[in-house]
């Protein structure tokens, strides 16, 4: 199968995601009583991390997503020699972030010139991958999204964080392929543009009338005989094409509005 993730790169990923955990394990890197590195950081300050989940350590967490650190002593880690998939490389620069974020966050001093490098080397990487991330204000934590020029020109016009945030989680890379959580995801969002119908309706009722009727079909809305059974990979595909037509009825009205101030434009002497 073709990685798209890697078709997108303007980056070699793995090679950068490898010099950040290096640089990481430099004992000189980080002062906090005495020189050490940001990975011996890390596994003292673990265990008290409110996002840790069911993991002990920096390494158990990691596993839940199959990356193998190999540990060289003093928590020196290193990546093993086989290359790992794209969103795994990923995963990691987000936990990177997310950690420093949540536990070093009042870094001072030399300290933070180390942190503001590495956060800033990040966020570079994924944006040459052709990702964002975004701060999600009612969980506390950065999500690392791809790059979706129509849900972009939505969260310009709307000053409605709900919308900005159910959109922007759909896109989520942890929810790439996670039936369970995109269905709630578009559950969401049918619950705002439910009180909508009418208007979209008049703007543009084929286009509302098929939205609807997909949500309905794709045992979003409803659950019992009348909807369509399919198997996971099938549902996420028509999840996503979901998405893009909601996407589209949203954007209806502001495109229809834009369309009445170019007559007026055009119609002027």
């Amino acid at each position: 199968m073709i990685d798209i993730t890697k078709l997108e790169q303007r980056v070699d990923l793995a090679l950068e995601t490898h010099k950040i955990i290096s640089f990481m394990n430099q004992d000189n890197l980080f002062f906090q009583f005495s020189p050490t590195s940001l990975w011996k950081e890390f596994d003292k300050t673990f265990i008290s991390w409110g996002k840790r989940g069911m993991a002990l350590n920096t390494l158990d967490y990691l596993k839940y997503q199959e990356i193998y650190f190999e540990n060289r002593g003093y928590s020196r880690y290193s990546l093993p020699e086989q290359e790992l998939k794209s969103e795994q490389y990923l995963f990691i620069l987000v936990f990177i972030k997310n950690y420093i974020h949540d536990v070093f966050y009042s870094t001072v001093g030399e300290n933070k010139l180390v942190i503001d490098s590495i956060i800033d080397n990040i966020d570079l990487i994924v944006e040459k991958c052709n990702y964002q991330f975004h701060y999600v204000n009612t969980e506390d934590k950065y999500i690392l999204c791809k790059r979706d020029e129509n849900v972009d020109s939505i969260i310009q016009f709307t000053k409605e964080n709900n919308l900005s945030n159910i959109l922007l989680t759909y896109l989520d890379m942890s929810n790439y392929n996670n039936v369970f959580e995109k269905t709630h995801i578009l559950m969401d969002l049918h619950k705002y543009i439910e009180p909508k119908r009418q208007d979209f309706s008049s703007k543009n009722s084929t286009l509302t009338n098929k939205v609807f009727s997909m949500y309905n079909k794709l045992q979003v809305r409803h659950n019992d005989n009348k909807q369509i059974d399919l198997p996971d990979d099938e549902k996420i595909k028509w999840y996503d094409i979901l998405f893009q037509m909601t996407l589209h009825l949203i954007r209806t009205p502001y495109i229809i509005d834009l369309q009445s101030d170019v007559s007026e434009l055009i119609s002027e002497k």
